[in-house]
């Protein structure tokens, strides 16, 4: 497991420093196996569609805000067409009033969705202090979205973000092994 964060850590480093030097000239990147999209204005949000939507088997999804109903229509419709969906917000933010967990998973939906409140770290004094910060999407098991952006319309429409798509089975295991981690200690949503 060490090798592959390592391989990993590396594959990502060198794409990065690839992608800051196209992000300085204003563009994004792709390549085989590796994309990046930058918002506002870079197709991040229309990219992450194109993943959901062609899913065929599963769909994990770890995210610290999410608000944007384009992409939970999304999801919604992958997991009404056979697709196993799987969600965990951040506890904090899931009641936030603009979050989807608050619609995400209702009776009419097949996705499931968990929060998870992360353990405080020893000698913490505030609960604000520890988030489920993740921002990651796991595709059939070979495709991971990941970055800054959180899926709101700010990070579509105002914040400067970063997303990218990499399609590479060993990275996609690392993520939903972290996945399913998360999953065991997070708590239903409803």
């Amino acid at each position: 497991m060490r090798k592959v964060q390592v391989l990993s850590g590396l594959f990502l480093l060198a794409i990065g420093l690839v992608a800051g030097a196209r992000w300085i000239a204003g563009e994004g990147y792709k390549s085989k196996g590796v994309e990046v999209y930058f918002s506002p204005g870079g197709g991040a949000m229309d990219a992450i569609l194109g993943e959901i939507r062609g899913a065929k088997k599963s769909i994990e999804v770890a995210m610290f805000t999410f608000t944007n109903s384009t992409l939970s229509d999304a999801l919604i419709q992958r997991s009404m067409n056979g697709v196993e969906v799987r969600i965990i917000f951040d506890a904090n933010e899931a009641r936030g009033r603009w979050s989807k967990a608050r619609d995400i998973d209702k009776d009419d939906s097949k996705v499931d969705a968990r929060r998870i409140e992360p353990e405080l770290e020893e000698g913490s004094e505030s609960e604000d202090s520890a988030r489920f910060h993740h921002k990651f999407c796991v595709i059939d098991g070979a495709t991971v979205i990941t970055g800054s952006y959180n899926w709101t319309r700010g990070a579509e429409e105002r914040n400067c973000e970063d997303v990218m798509i990499l399609r590479h089975r060993q990275v996609a295991a690392a993520y939903r092994a972290r996945f399913d981690e998360h999953w065991q200690a997070a708590k239903p949503n409803r």
